[in-house]
């Protein structure tokens, strides 16, 4: 944990070096330790508001509609020390995070770069959260942080609004080429290449740029919807050992990081919760549209023409799925009170409303 001691980056090159010499670097040289910090523009305009938890994505986009994600994310990227980390200039990065902004669906209701962005945000929130020494982003690696913002970038590119289920139902060809993740494969493709197009990791020494690599693809995998029973299960035989020495225990909760992300809106403050619900039932219906079309059966979540069933569904998954995830991350990482509160505060309001 000394590494993370170092703070926010006062010092790059000591900073890499000391993880370079931690067993769990993956690394067994330092000579990234004179790799020189030249053709580095000046920072990205500072976002400080994304560092609350009451951020207002929606509003920040409709601000931003060009390069809202270049903002959010390349701010955080600066923050965490990952743009000298990658050792990149800021113009090549944020052509970068506009191919990405672009490479997002616009048509889409809910997975898509706004989405996307808020993800980042919540990750980003919960990296730095807390007290000095004891944020996540200073019990992580450089190599952790840096893998986790650019997989909550990556984790739905190219989305199609449409479920796995319904990609499976349908032989849609996504998962004939992967059947158990046809949705998180593709990502993982797609942002693979824009990885490589824009060199993003080419200046980080083989077996980082690897390991970066591999970090990267197994948060993604790991945000399919139905492995949520199979981490949770998990967790509980690995949380009586865990040891953020482990690499492994750090993977799972950075996993548990990027998917309490992912599903965060019932944690959000309810006016944009509710935004995120009402678009996530239109893009559920749009499919619900496409599979009657098909032949094939809509369940009632999907079929517009049924009585919502919205409410019981936020109120199961808020209880066994977002809760669990916030309380393991604060049992090993950072306490998040504000998430906390807004969760129980809108499962009051279901109940109250007698919707549970």
């Amino acid at each position: 944990m000394g590494c993370g001691s170092a703070g926010a980056w006062k010092s790059i090159k000591a900073l890499i070096c000391c993880e370079l010499d931690q067993t769990h670097s993956g690394s067994s040289s330092n000579d990234d330790c004179n790799f020189p910090l030249t053709g580095l523009n000046e920072e990205f305009t500072p976002v400080p508001e994304a560092q609350t938890w009451d951020f207002d994505i929606f509003e920040y986009a409709s601000t931003h509609p060009e390069d809202f994600m270049t903002r959010i994310t390349g701010f955080a990227l600066d923050h965490l020390g990952s743009t000298k980390f990658l050792r990149l200039d800021h113009k090549l990065i944020s052509s970068f995070l506009a191919d990405i902004q672009r490479s997002y669906l616009e048509h889409v209701p809910y997975h898509n770069a706004v989405h996307a962005t808020d993800i980042v945000q919540a990750v980003f929130f919960t990296l730095t959260s807390g007290q000095k020494g004891h944020r996540l982003q200073d019990l992580l690696s450089p190599d952790e942080t840096t893998a986790l913002l650019l997989a909550a970038l990556g984790h739905d590119i190219n989305h199609q609004g449409l479920t796995n289920h319904f990609l499976r139902e349908s032989k849609h060809e996504l998962a004939l080429i992967d059947e158990e993740d046809p949705n998180e494969s593709m990502h993982w493709r797609v942002f693979s290449d824009k990885l490589a197009q824009w060199k993003i990791l080419d200046n980080l020494e083989a077996a980082r740029h690897e390991s970066l690599k591999e970090m990267i693809r197994d948060l993604i995998l790991a945000t399919n919807m139905d492995h949520h029973a199979k981490i949770l299960s998990e967790w509980k035989t690995l949380e009586p050992l865990f040891s953020l020495e482990n690499s492994t225990h750090r993977m799972a909760l950075m996993q548990y990081v990027l998917k309490f992300g992912d599903i965060s809106n019932p944690a959000r403050p309810k006016l944009l919760y509710d935004k995120w619900t009402l678009r996530l039932r239109e893009e559920l219906h749009q499919e619900g549209d496409k599979m009657k079309a098909m032949g094939l059966e809509a369940d009632l979540t999907r079929d517009r023409s049924q009585k919502s069933v919205l409410s019981k569904v936020q109120c199961w998954f808020i209880q066994h799925r977002v809760v669990l995830y916030l309380k393991n991350i604060k049992k090993f990482g950072p306490e998040l009170p504000e998430p906390e509160a807004q969760l129980e505060k809108n499962l009051k309001d279901w109940k109250k409303r007698q919707a549970c």
